[in-house]
Formats: structure tokens, sequence, C-alpha cells
């Protein structure tokens, strides 16, 4: 997609939305525009381009109101599983740090970018037909933005909302990664279609559970090999993270305004990969059971609370997590 047809994209999508701002009496349609507002001036910014957002002052305090609720969740599961984060985190990184071939260090082929497209669509036909239609879509539409690793801060971004076409943002990295980030992305945008984002630590688990079952659909042993490793590293990032966040002195007195955002991604990564593990799991041992499970998660995420309400719900022993057995239990088949 070039930068103009883009900026022109993005441009009409900020104007009808807008517009629709104008017309809504509806408070939660209005929380659902201005959401969408926010997300596509943050990928105009992302890509450098300059739009009419800055020209209108609307009042969004409605909005950020109902948003600061939403934040005292995240506030109230961090502090209230004190305990069971700080065994959490040193459980799973002695399970790492015991790792014989810890091997961080990736030989990854060069792979062209429809190569790497083609990768996922026929993981895809063999995964998930409906999810293979929403990449489709994407593929046909042209809504991949590929960047350089210097314009992402991550690998991959999905800016997806309700009043505009999605968009997903992808790092170049030429190899198998690419299809890695693309399988995470599409998986990002499916759950959002079915359960629209709320903030409860639940948001990477969809994703990060497709990526997991794309691992083994890869031929090549050392490109296996390699995203499974950097699966783990990711997991140990994201524990030294949360292990930084809960030995900090303000732990009980949080100004949850200030570190909201750090608090919500460390434990949104780190639940994200804990308990897409467990999904995995549940699918290896019975894979038409393992995708009515998940799908059940995907279609209900927003009635669930926390991650401790989703084990409940969907009676994942809470004591095995805690101890690593799955983590385990997938490493030893790298």
């Amino acid at each position: 997609m070039t930068d103009k047809k883009m900026k022109y994209e993005i441009q009409n999508d900020l104007l009808k939305i807008l517009n629709q701002l104008d017309k809504t009496k509806s408070i939660k349609k209005y929380n659902a525009l201005v959401r969408d507002l926010s997300l596509l001036d943050n990928l105009a910014n992302i890509l450098c381009l300059e739009t009419d957002f800055n020209k209108y002052n609307y009042d969004f305090k409605l909005f950020f109101l109902k948003e600061i609720e939403l934040l005292k969740q995240e506030k109230n599961f961090y502090l209230n599983n004190y305990e069971y984060n700080s065994e959490l985190v040193d459980n799973y990184k002695y399970i790492i740090d015991s790792l014989e071939d810890k091997n961080f260090k990736y030989d990854v082929e060069y792979m062209k970018r429809n190569d790497t497209t083609k990768l996922v669509l026929n993981f895809l036909k063999y995964y998930d037909r409906n999810i293979l239609r929403k990449f489709k879509k994407c593929v046909e539409m042209n809504k991949f933005i590929y960047l350089n690793e210097n314009s992402l801060e991550c690998t991959g971004l999905t800016v997806a909302g309700k009043n505009f076409s999605s968009y997903i943002l992808v790092e170049d990295l030429n190899s198998i990664f690419t299809s890695v980030t693309l399988v995470h992305e599409i998986g990002h945008l499916y759950d959002l279609n079915n359960s629209y984002l709320k903030n409860n630590c639940l948001n990477e688990i969809y994703s990060h559970y497709l990526e997991i079952v794309f691992y083994d659909y890869i031929e090549d042993k050392k490109d296996r090999k390699n995203v499974k490793y950097g699966l783990i590293e990711d997991l140990y990032d994201s524990l030294t993270d949360l292990e930084n966040l809960l030995n900090e002195n303000i732990i009980n007195n949080i100004d949850f305004k200030q570190k909201y955002y750090q608090i919500y991604s460390i434990l949104d990564y780190t639940y994200g990969i804990i308990l897409a593990l467990e999904f995995y799991n549940i699918y290896s041992e019975d894979m038409e059971y393992g995708k009515y499970i998940i799908n059940d998660f995907s279609k209900n995420k927003n009635k669930i609370k926390n991650p401790m309400d989703l084990m409940k719900k969907y009676n994942l022993d809470k004591e095995k997590i805690l101890e690593g057995e799955t983590l385990k239990k997938y490493i030893k088949k790298i």
C-alpha cells in the first residue's frame, strides 16, 4: 500500500467517524467511536502521516471516565494476587534458567515476503477456514503494512476497530518470524471480531495460542526450534518485567493512572503466553475439544474478569499452572 493511498484511506476513516460523533446520542456508541478515532490517530502518528484530526476538539471525558473504571480492574488483580504472581515468576524463571540448551541466538533462512504470506495461508487452510477468510480479506484489501525495524517498536501491531477497516503492521524480518508475526496479528484480528477489546489481562491469549499451534505446522526443524525458543525468550522477558514491578517499594500504593500501561502490558503478555500454553496443551491432547474451548473463550472473553476467573471457568488447575507443569512439558518437546 502506498503512503498516498494509505493517507487517503485513514483520512476518510477519520472523517467518517467524526461525522458519526456529531450525530450519535448513545454513550456506548460514542465510546466506541472515540476509541476508534484514537486508534486511527495513533496509526497516523506511527506512519508519520499528517491528518486533520488535530483540527477537532471533542470532549472525550465520558469515554476516559469509563476507561479509568476498567483500569481499576488491572490494579485490583495485580495487588490481590501479589503472592501468586511472585511465586509464579520465581517458578517459571527457574524452569527457563534450568534449560541446558538455552540458546537464544537465531540462525534463520531468508524468506521472500510472498513466501511468508503463503505459509500462513496454507496453515490457516489446515487450521480454521473462518480465520483464513479474514486473512485472505486482509491480503486482498492490502491491509498489511510492512515496515522496517526502525519504524516499529514491536514486531507487529493490529489496529482494529468497529468503525473502520482494520490494519496490520508487520516488521519486515524476511524470515520465518515474519510468518509468526502475521499469525499472531491475524489471531488478534479474529479475537477482536469475537469480543471487543477489554482490559482484563486476557487479550494476548488467543493470538499466542494460534502462534503456538502454527509452530507445529512449520516443517523445517531448525525454524521450528527457533520460533519455540523465541516464545520462551518472550515469556522470560515478561517475567523479568513483572518481577521488577513486584519488587518496587510502592507495591501497595500504586498510582494506577501513571503505572497502568506498564502493569497492563506486563500482565497481558505474561499471562497471555502462560495461559496460551495451557489451551495449546488441551488442543494437543484433543484437537476438536481444544478448538472448541479456545473459541468459546474468545467469544466470551469480555465476561471474564481476570486470569483467575478464566482458570476457574475452564477448570484449569491453578496449582499446576503455578508450578509450571505445562511449560516443563512443552520445553521437553522442543
